[in-house]
């Protein structure tokens, strides 16, 4: 049987380089964002269901309503209002309020669901920052001249435009 390919394809949305999945750990809400809402098909009428071991936490989706229930927000964002699941989170993982947290496609399946894993060992604005010094170190190899700090960089350039 034909399928219709477009761009919400979960797999297309999957594969994509740009597309970055996380999740936003905010007051007694965890949001989930637009790429990530869309490779896990997410819907008012599914369910996630929570896999904890230690600091390690992966998530599936599926239909059975014993999980936490999504919620659409005006944005249309989706999020689970669960303060005790929040609480359980942050205090495993020692993250705070704001912070953003990646999420992977695992690999594994549970029941036929795909099995997202939260990025707990550093959150996405940690994960930027490290990998904007790897690429600004790759751009002075070869030369004598050490690389300056990526901060550094920023306001050498936000002096410059202010002059």
């Amino acid at each position: 049987m034909a399928r219709i390919i477009n761009r919400t394809s979960p797999e297309l949305v999957m594969e994509a380089k740009g597309n970055i999945r996380f999740v936003t750990i905010f007051g007694k809400c965890l949001f989930f964002n637009k790429y990530l809402s869309m490779a896990a098909g997410l819907s008012v009428k599914k369910y996630a269901h929570f896999i904890n071991e230690g600091d390690f936490w992966a998530f599936f989706v599926d239909e059975n309503n014993d999980g936490f229930q999504f919620h659409v927000d005006r944005t249309g964002a989706y999020r689970i209002n669960s303060s005790g699941l929040l609480e359980m989170i942050k205090r495993s993982i020692k993250k705070n309020n704001g912070d953003r947290l990646l999420v992977r496609l695992s690999g594994a399946e549970h029941n036929g669901n795909k099995v997202f894993e939260l990025h707990t060992k550093e959150t996405l604005d940690e994960y930027t920052q490290r990998e904007l010094e790897k690429f600004f170190k790759r751009k002075h190899i070869g030369t004598k001249k050490e690389p300056e700090p990526f901060v550094k960089v920023i306001e050498v350039t936000l002096q410059s435009q202010t002059a």
